[in-house]
């Protein structure tokens, strides 16, 4: 059980309990579901509309959430941080975030239920099957909600091969290929979809590049980079070369956020993994 303790201010003087519960960042959704005995006033329950007055002390509950997904250690995967409302994993590659068809036991998720099994797996980033990184999630509903509409920022390594631009946005609209498949490409009809990128390493005509995205789309550093000629190095679906790494040459090395409860800024950071490492080693 997560419960969280306010002491309300004058400014919230004769106003609803739901109005300062929006101001501390809780979705519309989360206050419908504080009902009886979930929310409190003075130690007693109280109701949404509740009338408050300054020096009140306000209480919310999230209780225990039952998981359905198998608990299943896998070593590959570290902890970097966690506390009572986040915890941030690194995924190495080739490991799912979520379960899917042929992957049961083998994903990030199963790796999180066992490490935390009376909580549910919520994500606040995700990365794809066989790019490596830093995962960012939330051990309650509120955490979830309040990270969620304060996106964290990413910072990427991508290794491509050619004499690219030092740096450059690109600034492309990404939508499916076709209805129903995973492929991206970008056309006019897409989603708004913006991408910097700066180099940080050079060896011989492999570049290893930083990266930062202004938009989430699926896919969207290997669309992009492949759409100005520079697909990702093992990236397959992107037109990408295999011969150094059989994986797309990507790795979520930074991740920047707010705690979404005590609000202070969170930074970490995993260096880039061997099998990227060794494409720029001499």
């Amino acid at each position: 059980m997560r419960k969280f303790v306010y002491k309300i201010g004058e400014n919230f003087e004769g106003k609803e309990a739901k109005a300062f519960l929006r101001h501390m960042g809780y979705s519309a959704d989360i206050i419908k579901e504080l009902k009886k005995g979930r929310l409190l006033v003075n130690g007693s329950e109280a109701y949404t509309v509740r009338k408050l007055h300054a020096a009140d002390v306000l209480e919310t509950i999230f209780p225990d959430e039952v998981s359905d997904i198998e608990p299943n250690i896998n070593p590959c995967i570290k902890l970097i941080y966690s506390d009572k409302d986040i915890a941030v994993l690194y995924k190495p590659p080739y490991v799912p975030t979520h379960q899917s068809l042929g992957h049961y036991r083998d994903t990030l998720a199963n790796h999180f239920a066992a490490l935390f099994p009376d909580t549910r797996f919520r994500t606040a980033t995700r990365l794809d099957k066989n790019t490596s990184g830093l995962c960012l999630t939330a051990l309650n509903k509120l955490s979830s909600a309040i990270v969620c509409a304060h996106k964290p920022k990413k910072l990427y390594y991508a290794a491509v091969k050619g004499d690219i631009p030092f740096s450059g946005t690109i600034n492309a609209p990404i939508e499916r290929e076709r209805e129903g498949d995973i492929k991206r490409i970008v056309t006019p009809e897409g989603k708004p979809s913006v991408t910097h990128y700066k180099t940080v390493r050079k060896k011989g005509e492999y570049r290893l590049l930083e990266v930062e995205l202004e938009t989430g789309r699926t896919h969207q550093i290997r669309v992009h980079m492949a759409y100005i000629g520079f697909p990702l190095l093992g990236d397959e679906l992107y037109g990408g070369e295999t011969e150094l790494i059989s994986r797309q040459a990507l790795h979520c090395g930074k991740i920047e956020f707010f705690h979404p409860i005590t609000k202070e800024k969170m930074s970490f950071e995993q260096p880039v993994p061997e099998d990227m490492e060794k494409i720029f080693q001499n």
